[in-house]
């Protein structure tokens, strides 16, 4: 870090401020999203964002970002306002969610260029008016508090404060009573007979409100008081705020969590870590192997298990709740939804899946791409919405699920679906088809539009639509060695489903060996082994390709042998056929035999094999084994891909 803005003891603690001050941006995030979809603040909300502020302002101040520490300093003067008296935010929610909303992303930006040399604080001023204005309003708003007595003997008191509620509702806000539920509950009536009957509200014009009351019937008298009676020990004993009274009311500056707990580590030294563990592997499976039966064995057994042990250490130690990029989606949403004038319910299930921390890191992206697909191209207008007989606002959901040994990520909508006959349209005019367009299964089709270039929008726009989108989302997961897939229904919604891997680079696999040759598939996709007969029972052949009929189905089979065209023929009968299930796909490969199962350290491929190699081969990585020789990791849905099966299994 060279001498920019920041001086040496500020640009060492550079990197902590901006890590701390993004967090808590995303709790701050987090609590304005909820907040605004119930359209109140809670009291822990408001305290939460004034303890966000406060400590943003504290340590901006120690960095030396003036700017930052004022802006936040009267953001947190505004909360000291909603602390006093939360009723004062009624009427102002909508302003006061935009406000901070426009600030937070303010410092994200500013966050975002302190990492660079040219770094100059922008200036602050725009938003002091804003700040100054809203202030001033919820300063003058007043809560008027009176007591009512009515003449001794009216009887039914409890209707007449009803009715007497009922004639000024209209005329203020924040209206509450005590007793409550008069209307519902007679015995307030013995209680108001003996102590009058309390209100409270808020209103621009609280001389008409009282005016209304005094002349009400039956009422005696209609006097002011500084605020609602500590009502405790009363027959009801309800809090009069319309809060639970256990809230305690403490000024503390209560901690997140305990820091002592916890340590902040870079993610590049567990990157190391675990390739260390995969090479310590490495090396022992070959001596581990090698000694077999030997007087040495119960030792080894000992090793092999510490190995097994501290591998899926290093594996949980990477693993992080997707729970982190939920609070940024949320407000994605809202902003697209409030440019493209849209209603939608945003849900997401199963944010504490734990995922492998590079995987957390790069699935921002992708979903980004996809929830904003489904706002702009998938959900209708509220209106075309209404014809259709969906109820106005659409809905997206995003759920991750930890299936079988890979993590599932959907993003799913209830909007207009995808157009095949545009796709299919658009695939004649791209020449896609490479086969006659009558096989093409629906599924198929539908993945042309994951392809580059593919859009069927005609106007671009600030958020998607430049036929940039869905080819982007594709290489994004399947660099991370995983798949996307897509399901859509005319008139009903789309779904789009990832399939990506659980850890990145220690896999449990099977090998199998062919001639010289070892392949290796993740272990949880082998399904069943059987015996391969080529002509024997439940193998077809049609137009000189060979299939498996299982439960009605037909299984392409793929001889490794032939595929990868490896010398050497086998004997005929001692040849092995795995049954394998990918995520969309399945297949059965014929090798020579079973090698054996264990945990392979998975090494990407070189460079040099460009980057169609894995989907032309089917081959997505390679490992080393002990004894120095390699072995060749398959992916089932390129190979199927490859042999013209386009059959996804339901």
């Amino acid at each position: 870090m060279g001498m920019g803005f920041f001086d040496e003891d500020t640009g060492e603690m550079l990197e902590i401020y901006l890590l701390e001050t993004n967090q808590l941006l995303d709790q701050s995030d987090a609590m304005l999203l909820s907040a605004e979809q119930e359209m109140v603040f809670s009291k822990e909300s408001i305290n939460g964002i004034f303890r966000v502020m406060h400590t943003i302002k504290s340590s901006s101040a120690m960095m030396g970002l003036t700017g930052l520490s004022t802006l936040t300093h009267r953001l947190e003067d505004l909360f000291v306002v909603f602390r006093e008296d939360p009723s004062r935010l009624s009427g102002y929610e909508q302003e006061t969610f935009d406000l901070i909303f426009e600030a937070t992303d303010f410092i994200r930006e500013e966050l975002k260029r302190m990492k660079f040399e040219s770094f100059e604080p922008e200036p602050v001023d725009r938003f002091w008016d804003k700040i100054e204005v809203l202030v001033q309003k919820v300063k003058e708003k007043k809560k008027t508090t009176v007591h009512l007595k009515f003449e001794k003997d009216c009887r039914m008191e409890n209707v007449r404060a009803y009715m007497a509620v009922r004639q000024i509702r209209d005329l203020c806000a924040d209206l509450k009573i005590y007793p409550e539920n008069v209307e519902t509950d007679s015995s307030t009536t013995e209680y108001i007979h003996d102590n009058g009957f309390y209100i409270s509200f808020t209103s621009e014009d609280p001389g008409a409100v009282l005016q209304t009351l005094k002349s009400a019937l039956f009422v005696e008298s209609c006097t002011e008081l500084a605020e609602m009676p500590k009502l405790s020990g009363t027959a009801e004993g309800q809090a009069v705020e319309g809060q639970s009274a256990k809230e305690p009311e403490t000024e503390a500056e209560t901690p997140v969590q305990n820091s002592a707990d916890f340590i902040n580590v870079r993610v590049e030294k567990l990157d190391e870590l675990q390739n260390l563990t995969g090479e310590l592997i490495i090396a022992a499976s070959s001596w581990l192997e090698a000694s077999k039966g030997s007087v040495e064995d119960g030792r080894n057994h000992q090793v092999g298990r510490f190995l097994k042990e501290l591998e899926e250490l290093v594996i949980s130690i990477r693993m992080v709740p997707f729970s982190n990029v939920v609070p940024q989606l949320g407000r994605i949403v809202r902003d697209i939804c409030k440019k493209e004038k849209k209603e939608v319910s945003f849900h997401v299930q199963g944010q504490n899946v734990e995922v492998d921390k590079k995987i957390a890191d790069g699935i921002l992206d992708p979903l980004l791409h996809l929830i904003r697909n489904a706002i702009d191209h998938g959900i209708e207008q509220p209106e075309e919405r209404e014809k259709a007989g969906k109820p106005r606002a659409g809905s997206v959901t995003l759920l991750f699920a930890n299936v079988g040994g890979e993590i599932v990520v959907s993003v799913s909508d209830d909007g207009c679906g995808i157009d095949l006959e545009q796709v299919r349209k658009k695939g004649r005019e791209k020449n896609l088809f490479v086969r006659p367009e009558s096989e093409y299964s629906e599924p198929e089709i539908l993945e042309f539009c994951l392809l580059p270039g593919f859009s069927t929008r005609e106007a671009a726009n600030e958020y998607s639509g430049r036929g940039v989108g869905l080819d982007v989302v594709r290489q994004m997961v399947e660099a991370f060695g995983g798949h996307l897939h897509l399901e859509s229904t005319r008139g009903e919604g789309s779904n789009f489903i990832m399939h990506l891997p659980l850890t990145l680079t220690i896999i449990e696999s099977i090998r199998f060996q062919t001639g010289d040759r070892f392949f290796a598939v993740p272990a949880h996709q082998v399904v069943q082994f059987v015996t391969y007969q080529p002509q024997g029972p439940g193998m077809v052949m049609q137009e000189g390709r060979e299939f498996w009929i299982r439960e009605g189905r037909y299984i392409p089979v793929i001889s490794l042998s032939k595929f990868y065209h490896i010398p050497g023929t086998p004997r005929i009968g001692s040849e092995i056929m795995a049954y394998i299930k990918g995520s969309t796909r399945e297949l059965c490969i014929v090798a020579d035999r079973v090698a054996d199962q264990g945990s392979l350290v998975e090494k990407s491929l070189p460079a040099i094999l460009g980057k169609h190699f894995k989907k032309y081969t089917g081959i997505s990585g390679c490992s080393l084994l002990g004894d120095g020789t390699i072995c060749l990791q398959l992916d089932i849905e390129d190979l199927v891909r490859n042999t013209g099966g386009g059959k996804t299994h339901e």
